[in-house]
């Protein structure tokens, strides 16, 4: 709270050291990416490290800068880069800036008003990276949007690749329908004066969302319902630009397994909801125990804190009391190359996380032959999942129904996988490239 209060009273020495910093200090052909979990190694961070491999390739004359709140040496962060993604960059010029303040970005310090803390929070973090490097280019890739006006203060043009808006009509129908949500506490969902002040929280916030969104010069998004409400939000038409996904056009048919191989991706965030998918595999071996012996079901997933740690834990613990431990599996860690041979041997692939904006874990599977079995919202949805390559689901007993269908209808199975494979080139890393450096040519031309 100090911090917050030191902030807003020295805000006009802020501003004028911005100014300052624009007219004397920028550096030229520099490209400076905010992105203070860049080697955390989830989806975000492939699409990080995709435009930095397009840039280094196509844009060779351009600096590339990297605010991150990793204290590792560059050497260890690119290791783990190659490690997770197998993007080589050692050897290249990449120059990493520590952000002093990223602990203001941490969600659960802040227990009411959250969109405004972190909002402050990312404006303390981007002053402080600024100071340490003002580049002719901002780029935002974690959807940190109110650090836009510090970068446009200092003279930065701003790029920003958006996996999801900060707030969003979902949200807001959350606190008006009364539900209790991930941001939106019991207390809260049964009050209607709270409510009510929410509503009004939220509706302001989105109108300064609004005023920093409107100051990027280049706005990527990263699928059909992102799209619609950065559209709607920001009054602008962005460039849609599906995520890069690690797909192998794999022959569906050589999956070398004597048990049917079941794996869910995706880091252990609480919207990511693996309890879900235990519950369905439980569901599905309560109501079907003669395929208890004929199924292995793999949840890969990293930990970006001890939070994430602590949900790994509890998943374990579900699985030890729902008697499945001979079925469902938890790595300790998984590498790239252990990802990729996971990927390669199953037949069938779980997410279940709410309103994810695109869902890059569902096109991995299929590119990789794997049917997917994903939650019946928003990207998998709208972008990446029909009846002819995969099944949406909702409930827990859904997603047990669909498991069963495709084990038990072998041929139909095989076919789903032809579609998955043929459909998954349209997210390619490749397209994605291609993609991306014909925009950033018009752009930095």
């Amino acid at each position: 709270m100090v911090v917050f209060l030191s902030f807003c009273i020295l805000l006009p020495i802020i501003i004028l050291t911005l100014l300052i910093l624009r007219f004397k200090y920028q550096k030229k052909r520099t490209i400076a990416f905010f992105h203070p979990n860049c080697s955390a190694g989830g989806g975000g961070e492939m699409v990080l490290w995709v435009i930095i491999k397009v840039l280094l390739h196509s844009f060779p004359n351009y600096s590339i800068v990297i605010f991150t709140a990793d204290t590792s040496p560059k050497d260890k962060i690119l290791e783990k880069v190659k490690l997770t993604f197998g993007f080589d960059f050692l050897d290249c010029n990449i120059q990493f800036y520590q952000i002093k303040y990223s602990y203001s970005l941490v969600i659960k310090k802040y227990p009411f008003l959250t969109l405004f803390f972190q909002a402050i929070g990312s404006m303390i973090c981007c002053f402080d990276a600024l100071l340490k490097c003002n580049a002719e280019y901002f780029f935002d890739t974690t959807g940190y949007a109110f650090t836009y006006p510090f970068a446009w203060l200092a003279g930065a043009k701003i790029m920003t690749y958006t996996h999801y808006p900060t707030i969003s009509t979902d949200m807001l129908n959350v606190v008006q329908n009364r539900e209790v949500g991930i941001n939106n506490t019991n207390t809260i969902a049964r009050s209607s004066i709270l409510s009510t002040m929410k509503i009004l929280y939220y509706k302001v916030f989105a109108y300064f969302y609004y005023l920093v969104g409107n100051l990027a010069s280049l706005v990527f998004v990263n699928g059909t319902w992102t799209k619609n409400h950065i559209s709607q939000l920001w009054k602008i038409q962005p460039h849609l630009l599906y995520p890069p996904c690690d797909i192998n056009a794999s022959n569906p048919n050589e999956k070398n397994s004597s048990y049917h191989l079941i794996i869910s991706i995706g880091q252990f965030r609480p919207e990511k909801r693996h309890l879900v998918q235990i519950e369905a595999i439980n569901i599905l071996v309560q109501e079907h125990p003669e395929i208890k012996n004929k199924i292995k079901f793999v949840v890969i997933g990293g930990a970006r804190d001890e939070e994430d740690l602590k949900r790994k834990e509890e998943v374990i613990k579900t699985i030890e009391k729902d008697q499945l431990t001979d079925v469902i599996t938890v790595p300790e860690s998984t590498s790239y190359e252990q990802k990729i041979e996971y990927l390669k041997n199953a037949e069938i692939g779980l997410h279940t996380m709410i309103n994810e904006h695109f869902g890059i874990c569902v096109v991995e599977y299929m590119g990789f032959g794997v049917i997917p079995v994903a939650h019946k919202s928003a990207g998998p949805e709208l972008d990446i999942v029909d009846d002819q390559c995969g099944y949406l689901a909702t409930t827990p007993k859904e997603y047990a129904d669909a498991i069963f269908k495709i084990i038990n209808d072998p041929e139909k199975a095989a076919q789903m996988r032809q579609a998955a494979i043929q459909k998954s080139k349209k997210f390619s890393v490749s397209a994605f490239e291609k993609h991306c450096e014909k925009e950033l040519l018009e752009f930095l031309k």
